[in-house]
């Protein structure tokens, strides 16, 4: 148990004999007038919900998991049953802070019946997911699952991927496949993907690719809950759930290369390239500023998008620009009406970022030291303590941008729409272009967002 205080039990019609808790730091106060007496018990398992067969979820090579399980109400019982002899007769399952009423739930004979039958089908689930991972997907030593599927090599291109998309109830069956430039995903329980469940999403890519001489390359892995694996050659480079950035040698000549991937969330998040080296910017950058110069800053936190992309449209200027761009996930920034545009800084707390420019001249610089900023003000709430989310990040942000430039940003864009509000924001058409810049950052609108950041001093 965390925690906590207890106080104010109303207790003067209630009987109130005993109060037994635990948590470190927990306290008890009640308004009986014969004070009832007060034990701490070392421990408590915490009950929070009672079991729910809706809440368990298959994840595949992950395992069966229920976050809420009888296994957590049983436990309680036994030390309830140790403490007094007794099965619980009521429970409140409560996170909340408020006022409540003891107790929420009547655990009588019908109720302890209902939790048994639930019981019983979280079991009869689970045997069914471990039936299932008796299969060849789940055989860590097979070498391909190109040989499962019975990928004939007329199948597989050249110079791109061809998806594979199956589901966990039936992974031999192949719903849908397609041609790839690379493969990157992205949906949710709210979205539909050929009607597969992201919990029980599983995808495979295979692709040859030629280089016409020794070639180095990044390879970028974008995971999020979900294990995969990487074959060139027939060799494993990675097999794991955790995104990374692998530098790798291609010899000249022809590669085949295979990812297989098993979700194991709500929401399929993958991305995988194969991307050039970008220089480190460094001291010489400032160079490239001029007096003239627009400097803009355009972050967010992600993609919508299934292929992780976003369209930037930079508005007509007869100034060179420089764009900062900073994001949490990785992003393919396509940006148009790039004339003018002589350089683009970017970074990503996940590996996998790439820029796309209209203009072959504009520079690419990456920093590992620009964090992503997506709002001018933070996203405040009150709760028992009253807290905003990310207050320093535009500041920190701007002083970044200072310290590169010798200047504040001139403009601001993000796919929320940018505000002096500090409530929950509303995101950008999907179906629209990223203006930049989207607010203008001039002399006014920097005294507007430290009077509102001090107002949240008050």
């Amino acid at each position: 148990m965390r925690l906590a205080l207890f106080r104010g039990f109303n207790c003067n019609n209630a009987n109130l004999k005993a109060i037994v808790y635990s948590g470190v730091g927990s306290t008890v106060q009640t308004d009986c007038k014969e004070p009832p007496l007060v034990l701490r018990a070392k421990e408590l398992p915490e009950v929070t919900e009672l079991p729910k067969l809706s809440e368990c979820n298959d994840y595949g090579p992950m395992g069966f998991s229920c976050p809420n399980g009888p296994q957590k109400i049983n436990r309680l019982n036994k030390k309830i049953e140790q403490y007094t002899g007794k099965h619980l007769t009521g429970l409140t399952p409560s996170q909340t802070s408020t006022n409540l009423i003891l107790p929420q739930i009547k655990l009588d004979s019908r109720k302890y019946e209902e939790l048994e039958e639930i019981a019983s089908k979280i079991e009869e689930a689970r045997d069914i997911a471990n039936k299932r991972r008796i299969n060849p997907f789940y055989d860590s030593e097979q070498n391909s699952w190109a040989e499962i599927l019975k990928v004939d090599n007329d199948q597989v291109p050249l110079n791109k991927f061809r998806a594979f998309y199956m589901q966990l109830q039936n992974p031999n069956k192949v719903i849908y496949s397609e041609e790839v430039t690379r493969p990157s995903i992205l949906y949710s329980r709210k979205e539909k993907f050929h009607n597969i469940t992201p919990d029980h999403f599983m995808g495979f890519w295979t692709g040859n690719f030629e280089f016409d001489k020794t070639t180095s390359k990044e390879l970028t892995l974008s995971v999020s809950w979900a294990k995969v694996k990487l074959l060139i050659d027939n060799e494993i480079v990675y097999e794991g759930g955790d995104s990374k950035i692998i530098p790798y040698v291609f010899q000249k000549g022809k590669h085949h290369i295979e990812i297989e991937y098993s979700n194991n969330y709500g929401q399929v998040d993958f991305l995988f390239d194969m991307l050039d080296s970008v220089k480190e910017i460094d001291d010489s950058f400032r160079s490239l500023i001029k007096p003239n110069t627009k400097i803009y800053l355009l972050s967010t936190y992600g993609s919508w998008r299934e292929d992780h992309t976003l369209n930037v449209q930079l508005e007509d200027s007869d100034d060179p620009i420089v764009l900062f761009i900073s994001s949490y996930e990785p992003i393919h920034w396509k940006i148009k009406n790039s004339k003018n545009l002589i350089a683009v800084v970017y970074s990503a707390y996940d590996a996998g970022s790439k820029i796309t420019t209209d203009n072959v001249n504009t520079k690419i610089y990456h920093d590992k030291k620009l964090h992503y900023a997506s709002r001018l003000m933070p996203y405040c709430y009150d709760g028992p303590v009253f807290h905003c989310e990310g207050k320093n990040n535009f500041k920190n942000a701007v002083n970044h941008i200072i310290k590169r430039t010798g200047r504040k940003p001139d403009g601001f864009s993000s796919t929320e729409v940018p505000s002096l509000s500090t409530k929950r924001l509303k995101s950008l058409d999907k179906k629209k272009n990223i203006m930049v810049p989207q607010i203008i950052l001039n002399a006014d609108m920097y005294i507007k967002v430290d009077k509102a950041m001090e107002s949240l001093k008050e």
